[in-house]
């Protein structure tokens, strides 16, 4: 079965899917206010502090995984998104610490406060007995709410012998109870500081191509090759098995979608977004079996979406289409041949090379000329009815891709195929599964007999028809 795809300008990585365009996005900003703590640098509380935070910083700007230590958010923008990573057990210290520090703070800011008020209300000529009273305990409080609560007593005192003695501590009253106030539910929130949220910022040491340090003397460049070629072997099955699992953890009936392991990226999927429309053949009319099927990303932010953490500025729309079709074979595939064109190459059961074999039958396809290939071969793929009769495989599935972007490409499709306004992508799909009676499905018909095939225990089995 073959498909065909053809995806919009140019790619960056992908699998079945290209990028349509890349554009900047304009989104909401954020003006958040700034929170400002003063500590009072002649104090041991203020030593305690600066001791606090060296010895925070010290365990946590270490370069993990996952980035510890003070970074900007950009989701945010500047002020609001400024975060600190700690870990579990030193965010429990940096939470008992900030009622502490708030308090602190909030009592020597009132002692700053009390003498600006004391000296804008300090007279020029003598005043009545009550403003010096409110003078001296305004300079000797320590705390607003003993200031309150001394003027309060001062005016319910002076009641009867002085006029308005109430309304004159009115201001401090008020002033003194809102910072009081304020200064409790400070306290009390300051828990709200601290999240357990789960985006933080990367800081991985795998990133980039690998590299592959030789453990003895260096060799033969072949050696470092070989070497690379293992690892990223052994690196691209651990990734697959990584993927396997974790598609099988958080995605499917019985996902467990509240699993630490399923809030690794931004979004646990972004289907809100895609969308999957039927369209007509993205290629000549004549060459598609069905109708085409347009798979739409929608526009992506690269910051709310990708989970990209950059300012504004330097965000970007990513959109990716494909636009699939199944292609006809009436016209584009030849007949079962006894004779290769050209030194057709199979494997043997040993591995080793066969340019041909005794009863074989081979199918060819044209939808494009493969470089470099066979001398002589202008097919762009083969099937040979030895390959069903000697394989392990139940199915192949090979692409062959056409990059506009690219002068030289190791495939050139038929004019049928030739969209420049995308890339094409020519994916074939072999059935090599052999079946003991007929099998009707309309995606894995086998009603072939293959009674003709070398080998005799297959005699009466059904394959798939190409």
């Amino acid at each position: 079965m073959m498909y065909g795809s053809r995806d919009y300008h140019y790619s960056l990585t992908r699998v079945k899917a290209s990028i349509e365009n890349v554009h900047a996005t304009t989104l909401l900003d954020a003006m958040v206010p700034v929170f400002v703590l003063t500590i009072l640098q002649d104090s041991f509380f203020a030593c305690a502090c600066r001791y606090f935070f060296a010895l925070c910083l010290s365990a946590i700007m270490r370069t993990i995984q996952v980035y510890r230590g003070f970074w900007i958010n950009h989701k945010y923008r500047v002020f609001l998104g400024l975060t600190l990573t700690t870990s579990r057990s030193q965010a429990v210290v940096l939470i008992a610490f900030f009622p502490l520090f708030i308090a602190f703070a909030g009592s020597e800011l009132w002692r700053i406060i009390s003498y600006i008020v004391h000296q804008t209300r300090e007279p020029l000529h003598p005043r009545h007995d009550i403003h010096q009273q409110q003078q001296v305990l305004l300079r000797n409080t320590e705390s607003p709410s003993r200031a309150a609560w001394d003027y309060l007593e001062l005016a319910l005192a002076c009641r009867g012998r002085v006029k308005w003695a109430l309304m004159r501590s009115l201001f401090i009253v008020c002033l003194a109870t809102v910072y009081a106030v304020a200064l409790v539910a400070g306290g009390l929130l300051s828990s709200n500081l601290a999240t357990q949220s789960t985006e933080v910022l990367v800081s991985s040491p795998n990133c980039g191509d690998s590299m592959i340090i030789p453990q003895e003397a260096p060799g033969p460049v072949d050696d470092y090759w070989r070497q690379k070629i293992q690892y990223n072997d052994v690196e691209g099955y651990r990734a697959v098995v990584t993927a396997k699992s974790y598609a099988e953890t958080c995605y499917g009936a019985t996902a467990d979608i509240e699993a630490t392991g399923c809030k690794e990226f931004t979004h646990r999927d972004l289907s809100d977004k895609t969308t999957v429309t039927e369209i007509p053949c993205p290629f000549a009319d004549d060459i598609c079996q069905t109708s085409g099927v347009l798979l739409d990303s929608g526009i992506l932010d690269s910051r709310f979406d990708m989970g990209i953490n950059t300012p504004k500025a330097d965000s970007i729309g990513f959109r990716s289409q494909a636009a699939c079709a199944v292609l006809k074979q009436d016209g584009y595939v030849s007949d079962w041949q006894s004779d290769p064109i050209g030194p057709v190459l199979q494997q043997g059961p040993g591995g080793e090379p066969r340019s041909y074999v005794a009863g074989d039958k081979y199918k060819y396809f044209f939808y494009g000329n493969v470089h470099p290939g066979p001398v002589g071969a202008n097919f762009t793929y083969y099937y040979s009815n030895f390959s069903r009769s000697d394989s392990v495989q139940p199915y192949v599935l090979w692409m062959f891709r056409w990059p506009t972007y690219l002068t030289r490409v190791g495939y050139s499709p038929i004019p049928a195929l030739n969209n420049t306004s995308g890339d094409v992508s020519l994916i074939f799909l072999e059935n090599r599964a052999l079946y003991s009676s007929p099998v009707y499905d309309p995606y894995f018909e086998a009603t072939e007999n293959v009674s003709d095939h070398l080998r005799d225990f297959l005699k009466d089995s059904y394959s798939a028809e190409l």
